[in-house]
């Protein structure tokens, strides 16, 4: 990571304190028709299983939000589609940081003009900003940074999903 990110996370991260230490825990299992969410306790390519709720299976199509990022064992996620007639679930779209996680709205000209952020990280966000869009902070909750799960950081949410993460911490 090259200085002027570094220092662009160093500045995002005290945005995010207070507002972490205040996070709610993920709500359990949501079984309906159309959406799962869990902890991950196993990935392998095309197939996913959560802590609780049936298998699930990804198939060619399965978009991962974040895209780049992948589910990891203790991630909290959101899998949204259908089930099939072998009474597994097959996902359309898996949100790896659920709306819970999300702790405080940015607005992008107040920060810029306290002078509470600067540099890449901030810039790659706001380069994919559309309007309508919203800029959070989030976090996850505290079992995550008890298992080395943990981060912090903001993402980029476009009609209530997200498109773009930037990690300002994580263990």
């Amino acid at each position: 990571m090259n200085r002027k990110a570094l220092l662009g996370a160093a500045l995002l991260a005290p945005l995010a304190m207070p507002a972490i230490a205040s996070a709610q825990g993920v709500q359990g299992f949501e079984d309906n028709e159309h959406r799962l969410s869990g902890r991950v306790i196993s990935f392998k390519p095309w197939n996913l299983q959560l802590d609780v709720g049936p298998h699930i299976y990804l198939h060619p199509g399965t978009v991962i939000r974040p895209t780049g990022m992948t589910p990891q064992n203790g991630m909290y996620v959101r899998v949204f589609g259908h089930r099939t007639k072998d009474e597994n679930f097959a996902a359309d779209e898996v949100d790896l940081i659920p709306k819970s996680w999300l702790v405080e709205l940015v607005d992008p000209a107040k920060a810029e003009a306290g002078g509470h952020v600067d540099g890449t990280p901030w810039e790659r966000i706001r380069r994919y900003l559309q309007p309508n869009d919203e800029i959070w902070l989030y976090g996850t909750p505290s079992g995550h940074w008890e298992n080395m799960a943990g981060r912090q950081g903001v993402v980029l949410v476009r009609n209530a999903r997200v498109v773009k993460e930037i990690v300002g911490i994580k263990t």
